[in-house]
């Protein structure tokens, strides 16, 4: 089990600073209105974890991994099977 980490603890408010960052960066890119699936590709490819971009999506980690996981099969098609040989 993690351990939990204090509010004194420099870690706590790097991870507060960088979720508020996060949160900032889906609004720039004006992506609050698109799917859970696509704004968390969009967190995940900043380099947060799974779980994190669920806590600021305000979602569950195995939503955001299951959303992820739908969108990257989109293209997977016959032709795009037919194109790789």
């Amino acid at each position: 089990m993690a351990s939990k980490i204090e509010k004194d603890d420099p870690q706590y408010w790097a991870t507060v600073v960088a979720n508020a960052q996060a949160d900032l960066q889906l609004h720039q890119a004006d992506m609050r209105k698109q799917s859970i699936a696509s704004q968390a590709k969009f967190l995940i490819g900043l380099g947060l974890s799974n779980a994190d971009a669920a806590d600021i999506l305000g979602t569950t980690s195995e939503t955001v991994r299951v959303g992820v996981s739908v969108l990257d099969k989109k293209g997977r098609g016959k032709r795009a099977k037919a194109k790789k040989r």
